[in-house]
């Protein structure tokens, strides 16, 4: 009776397309890790294990992919996989070339399987990071880096928490939300908090006398700019044209040459309810906002643009004009047509290493 039943049972499975063949019964395929998680440009031969479950003899593509927006990524942002073998199902071995140029980034690997019509990525499992010359000179600089910030009072200072086993007050890293980085054009960005979310750091800012009082263009007040804990965004204002790190001259014995370059910082309190803007710039729009053109602030008088040294090959300092270290500051959450701009003694100096 149980043979009969069995025999019964795989006819009637048969018969309404209900079977099921081994590969459909293979296990999906899932990507998990990377080791090495992370290896320098012009990187060439490089064997990374792959981890993951649902592998098996038909993978036949396996790919190191930059992410993108919209489905499918197809930039391999200079990552060739030369070859690859399954070693088994949890477990492949990729061959790969890092070009000189490929992307300073975190890359997903995607694995897929032609015959099985089915595939499993793993999002930014990766990273490629700079060589040591930062991957090229020029408009070709792109690199991450670490920070360290001297205290200003009044002016900026760190939070207070340096980077496990480094002399780094901030270094760039996706888990610590923290972006401290050029890409390949003349910029550089320094984010304290880069995803919507409570941060887990930040900067305090000393005001002098504690408080200032950002006034509409009426003399009203709007609101205190306060000595306190904030959210920063601080990045060279590409309007102006930016500054391109990489194509910079090293400092000579007595200083020079030395460069310059509007400065834009944004600032969020804490709470999430303030919100400042803080600008270093001489004949420029801050914060490239059409609002602000012509403001009272911005004459080469009450500010001026911040100065930026190329210490080493891999280094370089940024601070408020030494002649001058006066800011402009507006209340971002006011109309900004309305407000003059409010000047205020902000120093800082910061310097920033190739990571």
């Amino acid at each position: 009776m149980n043979n009969i039943h069995l025999r019964l049972t795989s006819a009637l499975l048969l018969a309404s397309g209900l079977a099921v063949s081994p590969v459909a019964l293979a296990q999906k395929i899932q990507v998990n890790s990377a080791d090495p998680a992370t290896a320098l440009q012009g990187t060439f031969d490089l064997d990374v294990e792959i981890g993951g479950k649902g592998f098996d003899n038909t993978i036949d593509l396996v790919e190191f992919l930059l992410p993108c927006d919209e489905e499918p990524c197809t930039d391999t942002g200079g990552i060739t996989v030369k070859s690859f073998k399954v070693r088994g199902q949890k477990k492949i071995i990729a061959n790969i070339d890092i070009s000189d140029g490929a992307a300073v980034a975190d890359f997903d690997i995607a694995v897929f399987s032609t015959s099985r019509g089915r595939g499993g990525k793993g999002t930014t499992l990766f990273n490629v990071q700079a060589k040591e010359n930062g991957g090229g000179t020029g408009s070709t600089l792109s690199a991450e880096f670490c920070l360290i910030m001297t205290v200003e009072n009044p002016g900026l200072e760190s939070d207070g928490e340096m980077v496990p086993n480094t002399i780094y007050d901030y270094c760039h890293d996706r888990k610590e939300r923290v972006q401290v980085e050029t890409a390949s054009h003349p910029g550089f960005r320094f984010d304290s908090n880069t995803k919507s979310r409570p941060p887990l750091r930040w900067v305090h800012i000393n005001v002098l006398d504690d408080e200032v009082e950002v006034k509409d263009n009426g003399d009203n007040p709007l609101n205190l700019f306060v000595s306190g804990d904030y959210q920063i965004d601080l990045r060279f204002n590409k309007g102006n044209g930016g500054l391109d790190l990489g194509g910079m001259k090293l400092v000579t014995d007595n200083n020079v040459p030395d460069y310059f370059v509007p400065v834009n910082i944004w600032l969020d309190s804490m709470n999430g309810v303030e919100y400042f803007g803080l600008a270093y710039s001489e004949d420029t729009d801050p914060f490239n906002d059409g609002r602000l053109a012509g403001n009272a602030c911005i004459d080469g008088f009450n500010t001026l643009d911040a100065q930026v040294k190329r210490l080493t090959e891999g280094s370089w300092s940024i601070e408020s004009n030494p002649e001058n270290n006066t800011a402009c500051l507006w209340d971002l959450n006011a109309d900004l047509v309305n407000q003059p701009g409010t000047p205020i003694h902000m120093p800082f100096y910061i310097e920033i290493t190739i990571k």
